[in-house]
């Protein structure tokens, strides 16, 4: 059985006229699960073609899915022989393209949904047992950790899904600046970044400590959406707080990341509520822009990948918490061989395999974080291809982590 590590977005770019230049300039960004979601039948298979070319892997929505699962879904599960032919269908069309990976179900669906779903993961299981039904759950209770627990229990118990995936963001503003606009420079980003007052919401741990439990009781992967757009009440984020969102799903031994979102169009003229902006790239169809968090998200997909895919090949054992914290987590006092951890806020993910990740838990600045340990202390390098030997003083960049080993 294969076991990757995969960083992923939600909503992919529109149709345009030079499709491939989008998937490459999303390959470039660290993208390695590419969303196949415009054009006919035969355009997906074209997509599946050069994602093989290309060495990456797709999730592929079909809206004949969509049609099963949103459009008169509620008598789907009355004509059982149509359903199954739907589902034979699909898979006939893309289950021997060596680039697949998954098929894109439905997002949040509602718990009423629930047993549908089941039938519908059920009858792909049957016709294409080679790739996975992919569902984003919605984060029904996630503030409470027992009762988003339940909730990702009977979600997995009733549907079925191959794979736990919920979205939850922390990073506020009470004071969004109210003009429209594309940051495709640096500087712009850090002026604007000047004029926004940060507010945090507490409960992500709760939210992860619940799709780690559930997916190691069922033993079934799992991950998480971060935030990445500015929309609504959520804020343009600095390079440290989307690196502090990627370490800390490291941590927790996700092995799946996604961005929301990679794309956006511009705020439409008078929108006052959610005014998405600034993900990847926007723009329309014919007008599309890199905006600066393309090359945020590029440097810090280039930093987690290595470690992902060494994460994704062992197990979460255990997670602490070094520092204050509110939500409904383990606090460290020591682990195996590691007596102390000192210096600052953390998240320590223990890992089957005998290593371990310390993740920073300021997006803001550096921080020194020293380790009491037995024996001498390695740390992954990526240029070197493997573990060197480290210092048990460590500096973590702002919302960085380091992927840890004891010799």
């Amino acid at each position: 059985m294969e076991h990757p590590y995969f960083i992923t977005y939600y909503c992919g770019f529109p149709k345009t006229d030079d499709d491939e230049r989008r998937y490459r300039e999303a390959i470039d960004c660290g993208f390695n699960l590419l969303q196949i979601e415009h054009g006919s039948t035969e355009e997906k298979q074209e997509a599946l073609r050069f994602c093989e070319k290309m060495g990456v892997r797709a999730s592929v929505h079909d809206p004949r899915i969509g049609a099963l699962v949103y459009n008169d879904w509620e008598k789907r599960l009355d004509d059982p022989e149509a359903l199954e032919k739907a589902v034979r269908e699909i898979c006939e069309d893309y289950r021997d393209y060596p680039a697949l990976y998954s098929y894109n179900i439905i997002d949040e669906p509602c718990t009423e949904k629930f047993p549908l779903l089941g039938k519908v993961v059920e009858l792909f299981k049957k016709h294409d047992p080679a790739h996975i039904c992919y569902i984003n759950m919605l984060p029904a209770g996630c503030h409470n950790y027992a009762v988003f627990c339940d909730y990702v229990r009977k979600f997995e118990e009733i549907t079925g899904a191959e794979k736990i995936s919920y979205d939850q963001y922390l990073f506020c503003t009470d004071n969004r600046p109210a003009e429209n606009l594309t940051i495709t420079d640096h500087e712009t980003a850090l002026k604007y970044i000047e004029k926004i007052h940060r507010t945090d919401r507490g409960c992500l741990f709760n939210g992860l400590e619940a799709i780690r439990t559930v997916g190691l009781e069922r033993d079934v992967p799992y991950m998480q959406i971060v935030l990445l757009t500015e929309h609504g009440p959520y804020r343009y984020l600095t390079r440290g707080e989307i690196r502090y969102e990627a370490s800390q799903t490291l941590a927790y031994g996700c092995t799946t990341i996604s961005y929301f979102r990679y794309w956006n169009e511009p705020p439409h003229p008078g929108e006052t509520r959610w005014r998405d902006q600034n993900s990847c790239i926007q723009g329309n169809a014919d007008d599309l822009v890199i905006c600066d968090h393309y090359y945020d998200v590029q440097a810090v997909n280039a930093e987690i990948l290595p470690i992902g895919e060494r994460i994704a090949q062992t197990r979460s054992e255990a997670v602490f918490h070094v520092g204050e914290e509110w939500d409904s987590v383990r606090r460290f006092a020591g682990y195996g061989a590691v007596r102390a951890i000192r210096g600052g806020r953390y998240t320590v993910g223990f890992f089957e395999d005998d290593t371990f990740l310390v993740a920073n838990k300021d997006y803001l600045a550096p921080s020194e974080c020293e380790l009491e340990a037995d024996g001498a202390l390695e740390r992954f390098d990526a240029a070197a291809g493997g573990f060197v030997p480290a210092e048990k003083k460590i500096l973590l960049p702002a919302g960085g982590c380091a992927y840890l080993r004891l010799a």
